[in-house]
């Protein structure tokens, strides 16, 4: 009997690493991440609107500020890569008015990729 129990300790001790295990995300449409930049001379909040992994409208605002030459990955989000325009906003510091621009997400970048987009004007 004593063997059971170390038997079914140890099975439970694999079933719950293999459940702990991250999985890799499952999309509907091949997906990227994008890479914002900041190669303007003002600090910057910027956010990216656009359909997500799903095919689903998604945004994503960075909490930090980004510093002049700062770039940054929106982690945890994929962007469908179905040729659809993502628009990047961004606005300087004390600011209420943003400007934006759209980012085409190219159907020919490698799923699972990041994409760089470069923000030059205020």
């Amino acid at each position: 009997m004593r063997g059971m129990h170390k038997f079914v300790a140890t099975a439970l001790t694999a079933a719950a690493v293999v459940v702990a295990l991250p999985s890799a995300a499952q999309a509907s449409v091949p997906s990227v991440k994008l890479r914002i930049c900041n190669d303007t001379s003002r600090a910057l909040w910027v956010s990216i609107e656009g359909l997500n992994q799903d095919s689903q409208p998604s945004q994503y605002i960075f909490d930090d500020l980004f510093r002049p030459g700062a770039c940054e990955t929106a982690n945890g989000y994929w962007w469908a890569a179905i040729d659809q325009n993502a628009e990047i906003h961004w606005w300087t510091e004390g600011s209420s008015i943003s400007k934006y621009t759209n980012y085409t997400v190219q159907s020919n970048f490698p799923n699972g990729s990041t994409q760089t987009h470069r923000i030059t004007t205020l």
